[in-house]
């Protein structure tokens, strides 16, 4: 199988902050890709095979060991054995880590948990409530000075999406493109895949673009901090709320070792230290997902169609 060929969204960096504008001299053009990246904090001589835990991200080796090594640690702590983080740009690359059998658990998105419970590749085993929030949704924005003010406004237009495994950054306008009896392909003149919410959020503040579509935890945190990114943009569609994005294991994973991954992942909130763990991941808890809380994802999934190989991939 190979990859569909997806055209990346160039960024423009002026000093911290995203620009679409500025001197030449003051301007970087960063293409969002990464290279497979694996990071293990455990002892090198440990002669127990490391627990395998993926991650789709665009951060850097320092970011990410910032964001996840608190987690990679508490985790080789509690179970006595290295923790392999092992990151790929894309979901669809998580998938196949989990498809071929090469990822034990790891952090996913509410779209990609559900097609690999639906394909039984993966099983949900914790979700996170983050900010008193157990769920989210899809923003779809547009530039503050856009007239546009409905998904139907963008016909024609340019629009990033983050990763077409992401419920947020991808299914719900898709899915709310099917009402219209589109698609991405039919409906925008063009599509970028940017990778990254946050990206996405300044590739339209900027005007890269003319919409996107973003997981409403990170533009509502943006707008918290009162990023200028916000400020420039509006919201103009809003999904259906659905559960954070999942902590998933591998289904045929050792039943004890998923057994002791799970207390472990509940008993967080109750130590010191998980709690500066919880804090290094912006996350309040881990609690066991409930009934229904991924069912718009799934009833979206049926109708705008497709599994991973027919939304990710062909087949020469």
């Amino acid at each position: 199988m190979k990859r569909i060929a997806t055209r990346l969204l160039p960024v423009m960096f002026t000093g911290v902050l995203l620009s679409a504008c500025g001197s030449a001299e003051s301007e970087e053009t960063i293409e969002l890709t990464v290279e497979a990246q694996e990071m293990t904090t455990g002892e090198e001589t440990s002669k127990e095979e490391p627990l395998r835990m993926a991650v789709a991200s665009i951060l850097s080796i320092q970011e990410m060991n910032e964001q996840y090594g608190p987690f990679v640690s508490y985790l080789e702590k509690k179970l006595d054995r290295p923790v392999e983080l092992m990151q790929r740009q894309t979901y669809g690359e998580i998938y196949e880590l989990f498809e071929n059998g090469d990822a034990d658990l790891g952090m996913v998105c509410a779209y990609l948990g559900t097609l690999g419970k639906d394909t039984g590749k993966m099983e949900i085993a914790a979700t996170p409530v983050m900010n008193g929030r157990d769920d989210f949704t899809s923003y779809i924005i547009v530039p503050a000075e856009s007239e546009n003010r409905s998904l139907a406004d963008l016909e024609g237009a340019s629009f990033a999406f983050s990763d077409e495994l992401s419920y947020s950054g991808y299914l719900y306008t898709a899915y709310e493109l099917e009402q219209l009896d589109e698609t991405p392909d039919t409906f925008f003149e063009r599509t970028y895949y940017t990778y990254s919410h946050d990206n996405t959020v300044a590739a339209v503040a900027n005007g890269l673009v003319e919409g996107g579509s973003v997981h409403s935890g990170v533009y509502d945190q943006m707008q918290e901090v009162g990023s200028p990114l916000t400020e420039k943009t509006t919201i103009i569609g809003e999904g259906q709320n659905v559960g954070n994005s999942p902590i998933v294991f591998r289904s045929d994973l050792d039943d004890d070792l998923k057994e002791d991954l799970t207390s472990y992942l509940m008993a967080m909130d109750g130590s010191a230290e998980g709690e500066n763990t919880l804090d290094a991941m912006d996350a309040d808890k881990f609690i066991e997902p409930e009934p229904g809380m991924f069912q718009p994802v799934r009833l979206m999934m049926d109708e705008v169609g497709g599994t991973a190989d027919e939304t990710y991939y062909s087949v020469d």
